[in-house]
Order: C-alpha cells, then sequence, then structure tokens
C-alpha cells in the first residue's frame, strides 16, 4: 500500500496517527493527564527510556526527511528537529522540562484544548495522502 507514497506522505500519515491518537487521549482522560505526567515525572528511568527514544524518532525522521517544498513536509521536517530538541532535553535538562510540561497542562481545561489542537491537527497531517 505504502509502494507508490513518499516519505512526506508515509511520515505524515504516521505523524497524523500519533497526533490523533494523543488527542483523542487528551480530551478523554484529561483529568487523569496531570496524574500520568507526575507518574513520568517521579520515574527517573522512564524519563530516561522517553529521552532515547524522541531522540531516535527525531534523528530518524531528520535522517529520512530534509524537505521543505509544501505544507506538509514542512510540518514533517520541523516536527523531525523539535523531536530530536525534545529527545536531548529530556535527557539533559529532564528537571526544567517536567517544570515546564506542568505548568503547560496545568488545568484539564488546557489539556482538553491542546487535545482538540492535536485532533485536528493529526486529521490534517493524514490528509497529505
Amino acid at each position: 500500500m505504502f509502494e507508490s507514497f513518499t516519505i512526506t506522505q508515509i511520515l505524515s500519515v504516521f505523524i497524523g496517527l500519533y497526533l490523533l491518537s494523543v488527542g483523542v487521549g487528551f480530551v478523554l482522560e484529561r483529568n487523569k493527564v496531570q496524574t500520568m505526567m507526575q507518574q513520568f515525572s517521579d520515574n527517573m528511568a522512564l524519563g530516561f527510556i522517553s529521552g532515547v527514544v524522541a531522540l531516535i524518532i527525531g534523528a530518524t525522521i531528520i535522517s529520512l526527511h530534509q524537505d521543505f517544498s509544501n505544507s506538509h513536509a514542512i510540518v514533517v521536517s520541523v516536527i523531525g528537529w523539535t523531536t530530536l530538541i525534545k529527545g536531548v532535553v529530556i535527557l539533559a535538562f529532564r528537571e526544567l522540562f517536567m517544570r515546564v510540561i506542568n505548568c503547560a497542562l496545568g488545568s484539564s481545561k488546557i489539556v482538553c484544548i491542546i487535545g482538540i489542537a492535536a485532533i485536528l491537527a493529526g486529521v490534517w497531517m493524514m490528509s497529505a495522502i
């Protein structure tokens, strides 16, 4: 099925599916997100593994995709770079990262708004095919 797709289209679909899934989870479980983030903050091993995974995913996207020819391509490239940076920040500055995330996800209303934005972005990313 993916043989005829460009790398931008493939990455857009995968990123879109990720955003859509996270968005739905944030909307449906908005009252539990702060608990999840507290548990993430308390678990050093989980933080380390998450940083490594983010770094690897970001580096992989960057190595496969440096295309700025259209809107989907630009977003895929930017997501690759931000994911790589996120991985580095989680690994090197975990406490700072957690403070920023906890401030950003401070209320269930904000979590719901972020979830809706992620759903919309996910649908848009998946429209690349």
